[in-house]
């Protein structure tokens, strides 16, 4: 998570005097990481209660789908692994919505899970690739490939500025090591140049 974080932190840059929303906030972390004046909303009432419990931001209970601000209003927006929560034939009107409330020079920070990671790559070779992704199939609908996600934001006339993934994720040495900081930090550092074998891909969108 805070690996996630601090990409989505660097890539959206400076929040100073600017239109900032959260999409999906839930307890409403990130929100607070991202600057006291960024805006949070979530479906979920009591995602939100306990985000005003716990930050001092400013929370909306507001559907990403239909998000209630005007056209060309937002600076920027962020949403760290919750689409994938939606149907996939949601998706392309929600990049729509992304797009009409972003400023010509706005831009859009979203994290997405990545099916196709290295541990994926893995048990498709092995044949064990259903039962791998069973789970996450019944709870994330919305889940599809690095391309076809990245289809859905070029399609509507959006430009990948920046992208880079968060940790490589690999059966037996992952479980094993993974606590060893050696091992975390070089994964991490190793995921940032191969996104496409990482866990979790954060990207940076732009109009122009």
């Amino acid at each position: 998570y805070y690996e996630n974080y601090n990409l989505i932190k660097e890539f959206l840059g400076s929040t100073q005097n600017k239109n900032i929303l959260d999409i999906g906030c839930g307890d409403g972390f990130l929100t607070s990481q991202l600057g006291a004046t960024v805006i949070g909303i979530d479906r979920s009432s009591e995602g939100l209660k306990l985000a005003k419990k716990l930050t001092k931001n400013n929370y909306l209970l507001a559907d990403m789908r239909n998000l209630p601000f005007k056209d060309r209003s937002l600076d920027a927006i962020v949403n760290s692994v919750s689409i994938m929560y939606l149907n996939r034939d949601e998706l392309p009107g929600l990049v729509k919505e992304f797009k009409r409330v972003l400023r010509l020079d706005g831009k859009a920070i979203i994290s997405f899970p990545n099916v196709k990671d290295l541990k994926r790559r893995v048990y498709v070779f092995l044949g064990l690739e259903s039962e791998y992704r069973r789970e996450t199939i019944e709870t994330a609908p919305g889940e599809i490939s690095l391309d076809k996600f990245e289809k859905l934001f070029v399609d509507e006339g959006l430009k990948i500025k920046d992208k880079a993934g968060i940790f490589i994720t690999s059966p037996y040495l992952g479980d094993r090591f993974g606590k060893y900081e050696i091992f975390y930090n070089f994964m991490t550092k190793l995921a940032k140049f191969f996104p496409y074998l990482s866990h979790t891909v954060v990207y940076e969108f732009t109009l122009n």
